[in-house]
C-alpha cells in the first residue's frame, strides 16, 4: 500500500535534510579552514622554526670567516626567529682579554637614535609633545639667524630633515659640546640651513642630541636616567645604560680596538659628546631584546610595554614610497633588504641591529673593533646580510681577503720615508740663495714663489684638500679619523711637518 507523507512529517523531513545539509557545509568548511591553518601554520613553522644543524654550522663558519678577515678581537650574534633565540654564539677575545660573548658591554653607537626616538615618542603619546610642532615651542631658547630653523619640528629632528648638515655644522669638529643644552646651543649658531626643514634628508648627529635636549626640558629628568627608568627597565635591559661623553662609560666595558698595519690595539674611547646620538651601551642579549619590542609591537600586544599597543608598529610604516627611507631611529626602507635596520659605528666599536617587521627574524651583532679594520668591512651590517642569506639558503657573499688596511699604512709610511729621504735634495738652499741675489724687481717675487710651491702645495692637499675630500662624503675631524686610521693620519702630519720645515728652511736660506 502507497506510503502517503503529511504535512507535518513533510516539515519534519525538510527539517532534517536542513539540518544534513548545514552539516555538510559545516565539515566541508571545517576542512577549508584546517587546510588553510596548516598551510599558514607550516608557512610558520619555516619562518620561525629553530635552525638547522646546518645552517648553525654555516652560521658559525661564516663569522669566523668575518673574523678572520677583519681582524676584529671580538664577534658576538644572537638571532631570534618568531621571538626565540635560534642561534647565540660570541668568539674572540674582548679589551681586557676575556672571552668575548653576547654577554659583553659595547658601545651601540648610532643604534643609540633608537632610544632617543622612543623617549620622545613616549613624551608625545603623553601629550607633552606633539611631534609636527615647531622645536621652539618646547625649547623657548631655540632661534637661529635662519628664519626657517623656526620651521623645524620635532618630526623633521627624528627623520633627518632640518636642514642641518656637514656643510653648515660639521659633526664631530671642534668645539665639542659639554652637555645637551650646549649643544643645542651650538645647532643655532650656524648662519644658514641646507634646505628647507622637512624637503631633503641628511643624516646629522646633532639632530637627536637636540632631540635629547627636548627630553630633558620636557620630561624635567635627566636624559639618561629617563632612558634607565622608562626603556632599559620595563623591557629587563639589564646591561642597558646611557652617557653622554665617550669616556663616560663604567669600568665594566672593556676597551675596543683600533688597528695598526692590520694588527688591532685595544684602547679606550676619546672624550667626546655624544649623548642622544650614540651614547647607548648594551651587550648583544639586549640589543636582542630592543630589536624584538619592535619586531613584536602590534602582534603580541601583552608585550608591549614601551607605548600602547600597536603603536610601535606604527612609527615603523614608511610614510612614503622613496627608495630610502629614515625615521625614528631607524633605516625604514632601503634597497637590497625587507629588514628594519640601522649601523653603530664609533671609533672602537661597531654594533648592528636588523628585524623584520612581521616578527620572524631579528639580527644583534656586537664587535669590539672600527670600521677601518684590515678588509675595511662594515662587519655588522656584513653579518646580518650573511645570516640571512643563509637561512634563505642563498650563497653568502664572503669580505674579500685582501688586506687592504695594512698595505695603506705600510703605502702611507714609506711614502713618508721617502719623502723625508729626499728633502735634503729639495732644500737646494745655495742655489735658491744664489738666484735671488741675481735677480732684480719682479723677478725675486717669482724665485720666491718657485722656491715656495712644492711645498706649501704639499700641506695644502695633505692639511686642506684631503680633509676637504672626506667630508663632502662623510663627517669627519682630525681625532676621529686618527682614531680610525692611526698610521695613516699620522703619515698626513709628518708629511706636513716635513714639507712645512722644507718650506721654512728654504726661506731661511734666501734671506741669509
Amino acid at each position: 500500500m502507497p506510503y502517503y507523507i503529511g504535512n507535518t512529517e513533510r516539515r519534519q523531513l525538510k527539517r532534517s535534510m536542513g539540518v544534513r545539509a548545514l552539516a555538510a557545509i559545516r565539515a566541508w568548511l571545517f576542512r577549508l579552514l584546517l587546510i588553510l591553518s596548516l598551510a599558514f601554520h607550516q608557512q610558520a613553522i619555516a619562518r620561525t622554526a629553530p635552525l638547522s644543524d646546518e645552517q648553525v654550522a654555516a652560521i658559525d663558519r661564516f663569522i669566523e670567516r668575518q673574523r678572520e678577515a677583519t681582524s676584529i678581537p671580538g664577534i658576538a650574534l644572537v638571532v631570534r626567529r618568531g621571538g626565540e633565540i635560534a642561534y647565540r654564539r660570541g668568539i674572540g677575545m674582548d679589551g681586557s682579554g676575556r672571552p668575548f660573548s653576547p654577554a659583553t658591554q659595547v658601545w651601540l653607537g648610532s643604534l643609540s637614535k633608537s632610544f632617543t626616538a622612543l623617549a620622545v615618542a613616549q613624551l608625545a603619546v603623553a601629550k607633552k609633545i606633539d611631534l609636527d610642532q615647531p622645536v621652539a615651542r618646547y625649547l623657548p631658547d631655540f632661534r637661529m639667524a635662519d628664519p626657517r630653523g623656526a620651521m623645524i619640528t620635532v618630526r623633521n629632528l627624528m627623520e633627518h630633515r632640518s636642514g642641518l648638515t656637514d656643510a653648515n655644522l660639521p659633526d664631530w669638529g671642534h668645539p665639542w659640546p659639554d652637555t645637551y643644552a650646549e649643544a643645542t646651543r651650538r645647532v643655532q649658531r650656524i648662519k644658514a640651513l641646507s634646505s628647507a626643514p622637512g624637503t631633503q634628508i641628511a643624516y646629522h648627529n646633532a639632530n637627536y642630541m637636540v632631540l635629547a635636549d627636548l627630553v630633558e626640558h620636557v620630561s624635567s629628568e635627566k636624559f639618561e636616567r629617563y632612558l634607565n627608568t622608562h626603556v632599559f627597565t620595563p623591557l629587563d635591559m639589564r646591561s642597558a645604560l646611557a652617557v653622554a661623553h665617550l669616556d663616560g662609560g663604567p669600568s665594566s666595558v672593556p676597551p675596543g680596538h683600533v688597528f695598526i698595519f692590520g694588527r688591532p690595539l685595544a684602547l679606550r674611547p676619546p672624550g667626546m659628546f655624544i649623548g642622544g646620538a650614540g651614547g647607548v651601551i648594551a651587550n648583544a642579549d639586549d640589543l636582542s631584546r630592543w630589536l624584538e619590542a619592535f619586531a613584536r609591537s602590534g602582534r603580541h600586544p601583552e608585550e608591549d610595554r614601551l607605548l600602547p599597543p600597536g603603536m610601535l608598529a606604527s612609527l615603523l610604516r614608511p610614510k612614503s614610497n622613496a627608495g630610502y627611507v629614515y625615521g625614528y631611529g631607524w633605516v625604514l626602507r632601503q634597497p637590497g633588504t625587507d629588514l628594519v635596520r640601522h649601523n653603530g659605528g664609533l671609533p672602537t666599536f661597531v654594533a648592528h641591529g636588523a628585524f623584520a617587521p612581521d616578527a620572524s627574524l631579528s639580527i644583534a651583532v656586537t664587535t669590539n673593533g672600527s670600521l677601518a679594520n684590515p678588509a675595511w668591512s662594515e662587519v655588522g651590517e656584513d653579518i646580518a646580510d650573511g645570516v640571512v642569506a643563509i637561512l634563505a639558503g642563498q650563497p653568502v657573499t664572503t669580505i674579500p681577503t685582501a688586506r687592504v688596511g695594512p698595505r695603506v699604512d705600510v703605502a702611507a709610511l714609506a711614502f713618508v720615508c721617502l719623502f723625508a729621504a729626499l728633502t735634503p735634495l729639495l732644500v737646494r738652499s745655495r742655489r735658491w740663495r744664489e738666484r735671488l741675489r741675481a735677480a732684480q724687481g719682479n723677478a725675486r717675487l717669482w724665485i720666491w714663489f718657485r722656491a715656495s710651491i712644492v711645498p706649501a702645495l704639499v700641506i695644502g692637499i695633505l692639511l686642506v684638500g684631503i680633509p676637504a675630500a672626506i667630508g663632502s662624503i662623510e663627517s669627519w675631524s682630525w681625532f676621529w679619523l686618527w682614531f680610525l686610521a692611526p698610521v695613516v693620519t699620522t703619515s698626513l702630519w709628518l708629511l706636513s711637518l716635513i714639507a712645512a720645515v722644507l718650506l721654512l728652511w728654504r726661506w731661511g736660506a734666501m734671506r741669509s
